[in-house]
């Protein structure tokens, strides 16, 4: 008789974890948008690359910023960074920093945002119609690398995502 009670009190604890797990695993696969950025260039200087995603609304009253930080290395062929944003982390002020550290060249060969099933796929002569720029950065319109330069002794070279990716990637705000 004691087994049989004690059978009893081990299935029913089974049964109750095993429906959390289920639980848990619903709320985890929230079919929510994410962005996600792939950058393949060539640099001539080693130092640290940022994609930032800044003021994403958290709630009424509060944002977030998420920085997303490689360093990189001088390349004679292509480097790749990939950033991934997480779930529901978008904004429109999302700015690629080239590094601070000390001017260079860098060279775009393709940047690509996908962001749900939308994707953009940007090449080094789109450059100027995605993206403003820093005065820190110079863009070649011939050979579409771009120049970073020290302007009253800083370095901040940026690029300023415009519009027109958000309109694209069919994002709304």
């Amino acid at each position: 008789m004691l087994m049989t009670i004690i059978a009893c009190n081990n299935t029913k604890e089974n049964k109750s974890s095993k429906a959390e797990v289920t639980n848990n695993q619903q709320q985890a696969e929230p079919n929510e948008k994410e962005l996600k950025l792939t950058m393949k260039f060539k640099t001539n200087k080693k130092d640290e690359f940022t994609f930032m995603m800044n003021e994403i609304s958290v709630d009424e009253f509060q944002t977030k910023n998420i920085h997303l930080v490689e360093k990189v290395s001088p390349t004679s062929t292509t480097d790749q960074i990939i950033g991934n944003f997480g779930p529901s982390n978008i904004s429109n002020k999302m700015i690629i920093s080239l590094g601070r550290k000390e001017p260079k060249e860098v060279e775009i060969i393709s940047i690509n945002f996908e962001y749900g099933q939308s994707s953009v796929n940007i090449g080094p002569e789109q450059l100027s119609e995605y993206f403003g720029f820093s005065k820190f950065s110079l863009l070649d319109s011939t050979t579409y690398k771009i120049k970073t330069i020290r302007v009253d002794n800083q370095h901040n070279p940026r690029l300023y995502v415009r519009k027109k990716l958000w309109d694209d990637l069919n994002v709304k705000f």
